[in-house]
This record gives C-alpha cells, structure tokens and sequence, in this order.
C-alpha cells in the first residue's frame, strides 16, 4: 500500500455532493471548491498485480489509509457495477501489508486496524523506494496509462508540460475522478497484458492461481470483525431503551443486566458508520453484539442517516417524536439518491471527524425519538373499526396507586361499549330469576312472612 499525488488538475468540489452533504460537512472533509490535485491511497496484490483497494483523498492521512484497507478485505461488487464494469473486482485479507514510513502508515489507528484484522504490517527502510518497487510502479502507470486519456493532465516536469495550461483545462469534478479511476482499474488494467506476469492479465493470473489453490488462507472479515477494527470507539451508558447511538437505540440481554443495578454503568462500545444496524459492547472481557431494535438500519451509512435527520429537523425543528413509517420512508428516498453516487462514496475519503460526530449527534439527534404507530390488520372476515384515542379519566386511579376502590372502576369508551355489551350477552350464560335457597336458611319472602 502506498500514497501517491496524481498528476490530474480537477475540481475538488461537486454540484452533487454539495445537494447531498451541504456546505458545511463538504468543507469539513475537504470538498470545497478549488481545482488542485488528488491524492490516491492505492494497494495492490504483489502476486498478480490486481488493485485490491483505492482511496481519494485530500491530503495523505491516517483514516484514507484506513478505507483503504478497508476496501481490500471488502466486496466492491456495487461500485464496480455503478461505473458498468464488465468484470469483476476481487478482494482478500491479506497475510502481510507492506507499507513505506508514512505518518498515515504508522498512525496508531492504522496500526490498531491491522492488529484488529490479525494482518502482519512491515515498513520499509526509509528513503529506498526500490524496496516496494511493485507499489511504486503502478503509480508509474496510472501516470502514462490514464492520464494521458484526460483533461487537466499535469507532467513530470515543466519540460513536459510546455504550454499545456493543465489548471485552465481541469473540467473533472470529484464524481468524474472517481468513476474513471474504478472503470479503469477493472476493466482496463486487470484486462491488460501485464509484463511481470509473463503476458498475462492481473485478472488471469488471480483465476489462474485461484484454480490450482493458491488463495488466502483466511476468508473476508464479517460485520462485527470489521467493527471493530475499523469503528469508531466511545463510552455509552445503559438505560431502560438500552444503549444510544447517534439517535439509534439498540438492546440486547447483555447489556440489559447492567441496567438492573443501582448505579449507571458506562460500557465501552464499537460502532461502524458504513453499518449503523448493530454495535459492539465490552463486558465482561468479550465483546458482544448489540443490535439495532429496528431491523431497517441493518447496513446503513452515516451519510445517509444524517441527511435522514437535516431533512426532519428541516420539516419540523420542534418535534421530537417521529412515527417509523415518516422515517423509514424519508430512508428509502434518500438511499435510492445515494444509489447514482455510490463510486463518489466507496472511492472518496469522506471520514468525519470524532469532534464533528458529537457536535452532529447533538444538534441532530441528542432528542431524537422514534414511535411505533399502530395500524389495523386486515383478517379477511370483517373491516376493521375505528377506534377514537380518548384522554385518561381523571377518576381512574393508575396501577398500584392507593385510591379508593371506588375511584378504580373503569368507564367504558362510547365507541366501543354497544359492541362490548353484544360481546358480553352472546358470552354470559343467563342468570336465573330466583335464587334457591339454601338449607336451613330462611328467604327474604319467608322472614317478611
């Protein structure tokens, strides 16, 4: 893995991810509005030469290289079909990553990721760029493979470029960058022949090695691996709805028996902003899994779940109760936008901050409550009846209140008593008239008598 400046002049901003994000956040992760260069964060299989995972980024920093690994031990399947790939994109958990003596390299959250992924990390000698030769070469073909084919190129040196006036001819936005480097790395570079393979393909040379059993020892991480080596971490308190996560409550029975003590408890906890559906809880030495109560968060972004609340505070600022259809609904339209901007997503570096995270959970979402509304189910034999909410009867004693048995008898709705009085007649069995009378025991007839 290795970080290179591309030697493309672009417009760092996009009309679309400005819709989607808003000012603020763009200017936050870097998208503004100047023309400049990118940095690419790129790791490639040094066995067959197959890009396993490229990350778009401003400046070279430690959560780019982060994504990027990522990617590697991600399927990218959904990018490579939004930019109409005719191939696939394979992916693997590496056994050694090899990387150069960059500080987005020997970050302790990078390094804490590889150590999460059971990977062993080697850095080279500094100042020997032969020593990661394969990395340094692939950059070398981008630079005359790709950029030749765009406007907006930058060269090598100023003998190159002559009058070539490379920022006066920048006319890609960060969304073009993005789809041209997946459409080119799958279906031009792992289709070309490749010297170092001996005239084969990356992609050959991956299927070839794939059918005489050369592959990785170790299958792709699952969700909680992932979690955990690549979420963010923090401290939360368990309460009676469980735990809170930026608006999203989550409950399992681990966690609740902590609830059941006098005193709060704060668990340390994992979660993952490309899948808000689950988090991970520390006790007692193990982590657990703690799942969203509502299944609809089960792989959703952060992106998407913020701009889900920017457009309920837009709609009403003051309401802090929302119904599960109204946001469930304001979920699937602004999944199906993000959908024409997946490459943007998957490709660019669009990391938050810890410190924006908490002012974002605070302004959006510190009163955030979702309601179940009840709905009537149609069983086929009779519609179903309406039902009018009534206030509580101040007279109606609640539940283990002192009130006199009196003050505790229920009065029945208007709307439903002539229905529950039929109930009761077709029900009850009739009452006699007269009451026997029991032996020895005089009636009230007799007595009067």
């Amino acid at each position: 893995m290795d970080e290179c400046c591309i030697d493309l002049q672009s417009f760092i901003r996009s009309s679309n991810l400005k819709e989607f994000f808003g000012a603020d956040l763009l200017e936050e992760i870097g998208l503004n509005d100047e023309t400049a260069r990118w940095w690419l964060v790129l790791a490639i299989d040094c066995r067959t030469r197959v890009i396993l995972g490229m990350k778009l980024t401003r400046n070279p920093c430690a959560s780019a290289a982060q994504e990027c690994l990522r990617m590697i031990v991600s399927d990218k399947g959904q990018w490579a079909d939004a930019s109409g790939a005719h191939t696939l994109w394979p992916a693997l958990k590496p056994e050694l990553l090899v990387t150069d003596n960059g500080p987005a390299f020997k970050a302790e959250v990078f390094t804490n990721c590889c150590l999460d992924l059971r990977i062993a990390a080697l850095r080279t000698h500094a100042g020997v760029p032969g020593m990661r030769g394969t990395g340094e070469r692939i950059f070398g073909t981008v630079s005359t493979d790709l950029m030749p084919r765009l406007m907006g190129r930058t060269f090598s040196n100023p003998l190159e470029r002559g009058d070539y006036k490379s920022e006066d001819r920048a006319c890609l936005d960060a969304e073009d960058v993005a789809f041209i480097l997946v459409r080119w790395v799958v279906d031009i570079y792992h289709n070309s022949e490749h010297s170092g393979l001996g005239g084969r393909t990356p992609l050959e040379q991956w299927d070839a090695d794939m059918d005489d059993g050369n592959y990785p020892v170790s299958g792709l991480p699952d969700n909680a691996t992932k979690r955990l080596a690549f979420g963010k971490r923090d401290q939360r308190k368990v309460s009676q709805g469980g735990i809170v996560m930026m608006g999203i409550h989550c409950q399992s029975p681990e966690p609740g028996m902590y609830f059941m003590g006098l005193e709060p408890r704060m668990l340390d906890v994992r979660w993952d902003g490309e899948d808000l559906g689950a988090i991970s809880v520390y006790i007692d030495g193990a982590w657990h899994v703690v799942p969203a109560v509502h299944d609809r968060f089960a792989g959703m972004h952060i992106h998407v779940w913020m701009k889900v609340g920017r457009a309920l505070q837009a709609k009403s600022a003051s309401r802090k109760v929302w119904n599960e259809e109204t946001v469930f609904r304001a979920i699937d339209q602004i999944e199906d936008l993000v959908k024409d901007r997946s490459i943007a997503f998957g490709i660019i570096d669009t990391t938050i901050s810890d410190k924006h995270l908490k002012k974002i959970e605070e302004d959006l979402f510190s009163s955030f409550r979702m309601g179940s509304a009840p709905q009537l189910q149609l069983d086929g034999k009779e519609p179903g009846s309406v039902i009018t909410p009534q206030a509580p009867d101040p007279d109606i004693a609640p539940t283990g209140s002192r009130a006199s048995p009196q003050s505790a008898v229920v009065k029945p709705s208007p709307d439903v008593e002539p229905r529950q009085r039929a109930a009761d007649a077709a029900t009850t069995p009739p009452r006699p008239r007269t009451q026997p009378a029991k032996f020895g025991v005089p009636t009230k007839r007799e007595e009067r008598d």
